[in-house]
């Protein structure tokens, strides 16, 4: 009739499943360390840049941390797929990649950074500041951030975009 499942030949398939398959596994622990330093250091070379514009487009320091906080978090998970997926594939030598980041940072700044100043409680006008200021902001972080990125990871061990 009713047979219960063998939980214990279950779980052995399961595992020799996941022995047979390790790519996932060996795709993990080769990526946790890039997600963790591209993320902390695409958060701190932004904060400085961001932090300016913000105080530039007259928010106050309490709408300021507000959106350096939310900022913090989204340059954090950003700074692995931009540095690790995007920056690999599309740019191959130290000129491309700094032209690359610089049209990227500028074209991209508005999508993240309105409903950040949004959330922030920024007025239209502080809204519109910050997001001219800050796309000129990162034109410059452009500039400096393959360097940038490329010591904190010699520093942690890791190889450089």
């Amino acid at each position: 009739m009713n047979q219960e499942p063998n939980l214990e030949e279950r779980l052995s398939e399961s595992n020799s499943q996941t022995d047979a398959n390790p790519s996932l596994l060996s795709k993990i622990k080769h990526n946790a360390p890039y997600f963790v330093v591209d993320g902390i250091s695409n958060a701190a070379i932004y904060a400085p840049f961001m932090t300016a514009t913000e105080f530039l487009s007259g928010m106050e320091p309490e709408e300021v941390g507000k959106s350096r906080g939310v900022g913090a978090v989204t340059a954090f998970l950003f700074g692995f797929a931009y540095n690790s997926l995007i920056r690999k594939r599309f740019a191959n030598t130290r000129s491309k990649i700094t032209v690359f980041d610089i049209i990227v940072n500028i074209a991209t700044t508005a999508a993240p950074y309105v409903p950040i100043l949004y959330y922030a409680g920024a007025s239209e006008k502080e809204m519109m500041m910050a997001v001219l200021t800050g796309s000129a902001a990162g034109a410059v972080v452009g500039l400096i951030y393959d360097p940038l990125v490329n010591k904190w990871r010699k520093l942690w061990g890791l190889e450089p975009v």
